[in-house]
């Protein structure tokens, strides 16, 4: 997932061969116990390789950190295209090999994670994000250009937010201060689910209250209806391609005013990079 917490992020749904139980009927028939764990073994193995796997108890964030500022140097490296699968392989390559450093030298692995706490800590504080660093500045031409037409775009965010702020945030309030899961992993499953509801009871009301104070013809009430949607969705795009723009901006900014801040993050970035690449 792109995401665990966001919404409008990418899934991927990665199947894998079938396990075939019958290969185990024999050991079961003498040994139920044996049988049973090589199964769990096998399954935890086969999930393991269809999945984003951070198996480490200690150097989770760091692994997680390390993976992301990697990621397009991997893929270069192993001359993959730039796509969401293959960002998806490269991460995974990087975490398998990161699992295994863990065991066989510790200490280069400590390295990393003090690099990969300092790197999080100066984004931060810089409020940039690790995409920024893989890319060159923008031309001023490129941002005016971009930003004349988030404004000219304006309108259908303004929009398509007024008519899905409510349902949107509906789910998240009762999320964050009714239901308070501590799990983060339940989060999106929680908001889905009570999204679930929210979307279409406000949708058919917000309908009703079109339909009553404008005393529209029936097809514009319903092209009313369906247009909600959409119209969030398109709303949640410029968003995030806006969120990116100031970012930047931002990150043109920093480099033009020769920011020691960023000129730290950079040469972070460059060395966690250069420890993924060189670990065999």
């Amino acid at each position: 997932f792109g995401s665990i917490i966001k919404a409008n992020k990418h899934i991927i749904i990665n199947v894998g061969s079938p396990i075939e139980v019958s290969e185990y009927m024999k050991n079961y028939a003498e040994n139920p116990v044996n049988a049973t764990n090589e199964i769990r073994d096998r399954l935890r193995t086969d999930l393991e390789n269809l999945s984003f796997n951070l198996a480490s108890e200690n150097y989770y964030h760091c692994f997680e950190t390390a993976t992301e500022v990697a990621n397009k140097s991997v893929l270069t490296e192993l001359q993959l295209t730039n796509n969401t699968i293959n960002r998806f392989k490269a991460r995974q390559k990087i975490a398998e090999k990161l699992i295994i450093l863990e065991k066989s030298r510790p200490n280069e692995v400590r390295k990393l994670d003090l690099f990969c706490s300092e790197y999080t800590e100066l984004l931060t504080k810089l409020n940039l994000r690790s995409w920024v660093l893989d890319t060159n500045p923008s031309s001023i031409l490129t941002l005016l250009l971009s930003g004349v037409l988030e404004i000219l775009t304006l309108p259908v965010f303004l929009i398509g937010f007024s008519l899905n702020a409510i349902p949107f945030l509906t789910p998240l309030l009762i999320r964050k201060y009714i239901i308070k899961p501590e799990f983060t992993g339940f989060i999106s499953s929680l908001q889905f689910g009570l999204g679930m509801l929210t979307f279409p009871l406000f949708y058919i009301l917000q309908t009703a209250f079109f339909a009553f104070f404008t005393n529209a013809a029936w097809w514009y009430i319903l092209l009313f209806f369906f247009m909600q949607y959409p119209l969030g969705k398109m709303a949640l795009k410029w968003y995030n391609k806006t969120t990116k723009y100031i970012a930047k901006w931002r990150y043109r900014t920093l480099v033009q005013k020769k920011s020691s801040k960023l000129f730290k993050v950079q040469t972070l970035h460059e060395q966690i990079i250069k420890m993924i690449l060189n670990f065999e």
